[in-house]
């Protein structure tokens, strides 16, 4: 694994069902975080256009060409507007990470999308692709924690060697801690049409 390695992580802010579409926002860090570049975009609420929005903003300018990492916060923005990690890594070249800090629970996440979506096997299929893996992040000495991984395009223990060094502290990986702390604040912003500070 490269010393510098640049990792472009993704999350949502807060949402509302009662919203149409929620920010999604991407940091690019040069490990282990020095912050190259930043990006933003729209996803619906519980539709099917994440996959695509990712696949455009990695298309651009500084995202497209180069080494690069692509880490998401789970495999879903905006409830269960579903993340194909496959499709994206296919069809940018960059490798895929899903990080999920719990384990998934699988027979609750088919029951939610059954009670609430007609395409729901074509979600539920999209998700059952990522077989999520464990990995023991280290905070220092008898700070363990455990999180769930599925990579595209890496192998295993080399993605697995990737989050625990994106890892500062607690268990999320830096990119993605970022990502959340941007796409909160504006979301903020947006709701309220103040200045909000991270």
């Amino acid at each position: 694994m490269k010393k510098h390695l640049r990792v472009l992580g993704f999350d949502d802010g807060p949402f509302t069902f009662e919203q149409k579409k929620v920010p999604v926002t991407g940091v690019l860090i040069r490990l282990p975080n020095y912050i190259e570049a930043m990006t933003y975009t729209l996803v619906e609420v519980d539709g099917t256009d994440a996959t695509d929005r990712l696949i455009e903003v990695l298309s651009r300018p500084p995202f497209a060409g180069g080494e690069m990492v692509v880490m998401t916060d789970g495999v879903a923005f905006g409830g269960f507007n579903v993340i194909d990690g496959e499709k994206i890594w296919r069809e940018t070249g960059h490798p895929v990470i899903t990080v999920a800090t719990e384990k998934p629970d699988m027979a609750a996440i088919k029951k939610a999308l059954k009670k609430r979506f007609r395409d729901w096997e074509d979600r539920y299929r999209v998700i059952e692709k990522s077989h999520p893996m464990p990995v023991i992040v280290e905070e220092g000495p008898g700070r363990k924690y455990t999180v769930y991984i599925a990579t595209w395009g890496m192998d295993t223990d080399e993605a697995r060697g990737l989050v625990r060094k994106a890892t500062l502290l607690g268990k999320t990986p830096e990119p993605i801690r970022i990502a959340h702390m941007v796409s909160k604040t504006i979301a903020a912003a947006t709701a309220t049409a103040t200045d909000c500070h991270i």
